[in-house]
């Protein structure tokens, strides 16, 4: 083409409208409502904890097959043992109106000990650590639950192991709630830690060897009881 020609095309299509799928789209129009003229300030509002639809008030049952207990101890400064209990049992009243009034307790059976070595649970089922034959069962009741986020508190109670009663904290974390479809029960499911010092309980053996501080951890669901099961 020749130059000339090629800027007169140039400017014609310069001066051509835009097609109409091309033209700028109109700024939308957002209404805003208008706050209450009663509305408190940000100050005035109480400083407490809110939690929008709440898991429901009632008992719950563990579901032994989605729950775990598992422990943790240092092992001659080398290393962590793991270690699990494959026997235990809890139940919860949860107040949904005030979930401080919630309770929990727990039971554990303690030659369920588990650590994957035959050989060292023998050891800690014997008289001389858990003493499985003399102490069948580890007990936790609740007595103070705080809470402290919109999922998170904390548990206090009474820890019954070795035959020796102490007051054991749990930080715990509501990780969700809800109607569960497969099965077929309102569900709430929390993750809790704690620590001991086991010579507290007269668990002493190879301290300070085998570490005296135990860390132990619990995840796990429970599923409501239907009212007419309460009444």
């Amino acid at each position: 083409m020749r130059p000339l020609a090629a800027l007169a095309l140039a400017a014609v299509i310069g001066a051509a409208p835009l097609p109409v799928f091309a033209k700028e789209a109109p700024a939308p129009v957002i209404e805003t409502t208008p706050m209450p003229s009663d509305m408190p300030a940000v100050s005035d509002v109480p400083n407490v904890i809110t939690v929008p639809d709440m898991p429901k008030s009632g008992d719950y049952t563990l579901d032994k097959g989605h729950a775990n207990l598992t422990f943790r101890v240092n092992h001659l400064s080398y290393s962590y043992y793991l270690g699990r209990f494959n026997e235990f049992d809890a139940k919860l009243t949860f107040d949904a109106k005030n979930p401080a009034n919630s309770k929990v307790t727990a039971t554990l059976t303690t030659a369920s000990v588990d650590t994957n070595n035959e050989v060292l649970e023998g050891k800690l089922k014997a008289d001389d650590w858990l003493d499985a034959k003399k102490f069948p069962a580890i007990t936790f009741v609740s007595k103070d639950v705080k809470i402290t986020s919109a999922t998170g508190g904390t548990v206090t109670g009474d820890l019954t192991l070795h035959g020796v009663t102490k007051p054991v904290t749990l930080d715990v974390t509501l990780v969700g709630y809800g109607y569960n479809t497969y099965s077929q029960a309102d569900t709430v499911g929390f993750s809790a830690t704690g620590k001991l010092n086991r010579s507290d309980f007269g668990i002493t053996n190879l301290v300070p060897k085998v570490g005296d501080e135990v860390t132990f951890t619990f995840d796990g669901e429970f599923n409501l009881i239907p009212a007419a099961a309460n009444e």
